[in-house]
């Protein structure tokens, strides 16, 4: 099927059926993308241990979060950390979904679907050092 150059001749199945395929390819690339990153990740590990730099310009390079051989992302900084100096930086008590958000805006990266809920139990669990102040709602102990 041609496509014409106006959309209004299209039956709204066919618009649906371009717009899955276009989902479809998008979904395919992105996990090109990803396999290629690992690929990436993997090679500089060996320059490393050859004791060499992998290219200025990469992830590890610049400090930001990068991807191990087996796909998972390395953070800079730890997730506590992180945490910490968001909520200090604001100096309020912060929400967790402010927190996430905070996280993910300074750059933390992380492939988890569930990340908020990762956020919330890391909140619990580091008693010493967040302090719940009201529910939902947490600060750094002092």
């Amino acid at each position: 099927m041609g496509r014409p150059r106006n959309g209004s001749e299209l039956t709204i199945s066919q618009l649906e059926s371009l717009l899955q395929s276009r989902r479809t390819q998008v979904d395919l690339l992105t996990l090109d993308r990803d396999k290629i990153r690992k690929q990436l990740a993997i090679v500089d590990e060996k320059i490393r241990k050859l004791g060499g730099v992998p290219q200025a310009g990469d992830a590890v390079d610049t400090g930001v979060a990068s991807l191990t051989p087996t796909g998972r992302v390395r953070n800079p900084h730890s997730l506590v950390e992180t945490m910490k100096e968001v909520i200090t930086r604001t100096g309020t008590p912060m929400k967790v979904v402010d927190i996430v958000k905070a996280v993910i805006e300074s750059g933390y990266r992380s492939n988890s679907t569930t990340f908020r809920a990762i956020v919330n139990q890391t909140l619990i669990k580091e008693r010493k050092n967040f302090v719940q102040t009201a529910r939902a709602t947490y600060d750094v102990k002092k």
